[in-house]
């Protein structure tokens, strides 16, 4: 709360949400994009905090996020939908976008980091529900077993692997390990923590676009029989899974996979009007998870590489070709001339006519 300068009264529970942009319906450059999303926090602040009270923030990897305050009382799940439906229906009417709300538990204040992790995941997983309120509620077993104590922390756990929190991660399990009972740490329980743990990192891996294969190239890695002879014989194991997922992720130099293949997508169907919709689900993932790794990685907004690179795409026709403006405008999927006149000024500050021209005139030269 210091950090995101927060300053409010005593608060004993709170209720997040995630405010999720899945798509724009105009093209928007990286500035106007900033400000649309601007305005829409500011939205936020109109309609569901004109309800509740509470805070909107933006969290270091971007995401817009509603803190409801509940004080005593819960912020009453029925009330908190409407109001999100309604503020889903202005967005979409007022800045031509479509987004959906991810709500969380209500939780005590202290508690509050699982309930952000399990909105960001379920984002995240999210390919098929659109423009809706989707209420987000953290699974737990009853039983204290070992494994649902890990099941549990798998989203704090894979958080701070993408971190690199090796030994904050390693101490929080160490410290597990030792909680639980001897006559609990079976083989079949060490067993299911082995699978839980790969499943935390495959996870993580999948996130950035990378597979098991990227992890084991070259390396012989024991299987479960072995890791799970002795609770030593885990924690080593797993001292060096972390290690060798993390050396992987903060190594990667060059595009994460699913940005190269989401590129080279792009430059294959120039001629196709390509929508963030389509791309994401192409490569399987959440359209906004999606254009904010796409941003992250290239610098660029997804809409705002794909016009660059088919208006860079006209260039090169306008210059090596005797193809008309019209056919070359009709090639990239733009039935409308004047609007691929105006974009193709926008990027190269001439008319697709005017380009040309200068081009001959220079070879003449």
């Amino acid at each position: 709360m210091n950090a995101y300068e927060i300053m409010i009264g005593p608060v004993e529970k709170v209720r997040l949400v995630l405010i999720s942009v899945e798509n724009w319906e105009k093209l928007l450059s990286e500035r106007d994009e900033d400000i649309m999303e601007f305005a829409i926090r500011k939205a936020a602040e109109e309609i569901i905090l004109a309800e509740f009270t509470g805070n909107i923030i933006q969290d270091h990897r971007g995401n817009s996020i509603v803190l409801l305050y509940c004080g005593e009382r819960a912020a009453e799940e029925e009330r908190v939908r409407q109001v999100c439906t309604e503020y889903i229906e202005a967005c979409r009417r007022y800045f031509y976008c479509k987004i959906s709300c991810y709500v969380g538990e209500t939780v005590p204040i202290t508690d509050v980091m699982n309930p952000y992790l399990v909105l960001l995941d379920a984002e995240y997983r999210n390919v098929s529900r659109t423009g809706e309120v989707i209420m987000c509620r953290n699974v737990r077993s009853s039983a204290p077993s070992l494994t649902s104590i890990v099941l549990d922390s798998l989203h704090e756990w894979s958080d701070w692997i993408e971190h690199g929190n090796q030994e904050e991660l390693l101490a929080e399990l160490d410290s597990r390990l030792r909680s639980i009972s001897a006559d609990q740490l079976t083989v079949e329980t060490l067993t299911a923590l082995y699978h839980a743990f790969l499943q935390c990192i495959y996870y993580v891996l999948h996130r950035k676009g990378l597979t098991a294969s990227h992890l084991y190239q070259g390396r012989d890695w024991p299987d479960a029989a072995a890791v799970t002879k002795s609770v030593e014989h885990f924690r080593r194991w797993a001292a060096n899974a972390v290690s060798s997922v993390i050396s992987l992720l903060f190594t990667q130099n060059s595009l994460s996979p699913i940005v190269q293949k989401l590129k080279n997508y792009i430059s294959e169907h120039l001629d196709q009007e390509l929508s963030r919709e389509e791309l994401a689900a192409y490569v399987f993932l959440n359209p906004a998870y999606l254009s904010r790794l796409f941003r992250k990685e290239t610098g660029m907004v997804l809409t705002n590489y794909i016009l660059h690179e088919k208006m860079s795409k006209a260039a090169d026709l306008l210059a090596s070709t005797d193809q008309s403006i019209s056919e070359i405008a009709d090639g990239l999927g733009y039935c409308n001339f004047s609007y691929f006149a105006r974009l193709f000024r926008k990027v190269h500050g001439v008319t697709p006519h005017d380009y040309r021209k200068s081009l001959r005139k220079t070879q003449m030269q």
